[in-house]
């Protein structure tokens, strides 16, 4: 995804060497990971629909597969689609670190 919110791989690709290592971007309808194989599963009724994860504002999640190492330096990128402005406060990704990293989007 681009800044001006357009898609476009390409640009992602000029980002650098380090450029992304995992993608989720729903197009077919799965929470695959694309580019690294860290699969999602989808928790507590999130769905997708029409290639966006949809989620409900109170438990709905994504669950990755556990991260393999450690990311070190990094930059998470979401984009965000809200139904209203609402809301005071959220969460969008999160890093936890149990016995393995998970990353929940």
């Amino acid at each position: 995804y681009c800044g001006d919110g357009t898609r476009d791989r390409q640009e992602l690709c000029r980002l650098g060497p380090s450029a992304a290592i995992h993608e989720w971007n729903f197009d077919d309808g799965s929470a695959r990971d694309s580019i690294g194989g860290l699969n999602g599963t989808l928790e507590n009724g999130a769905t997708i629909v029409d290639g966006a994860l949809q989620l409900d504002g109170i438990d709905d999640y994504m669950r990755s597969a556990p991260l393999l190492g450690d990311l070190g330096p990094r930059t998470l990128v979401a984009w965000v689609r809200l139904s209203n402005l609402e809301q005071s406060a959220a969460g969008v990704i999160t890093l936890e670190r149990f016995t393995l990293p998970l990353i929940h989007i």
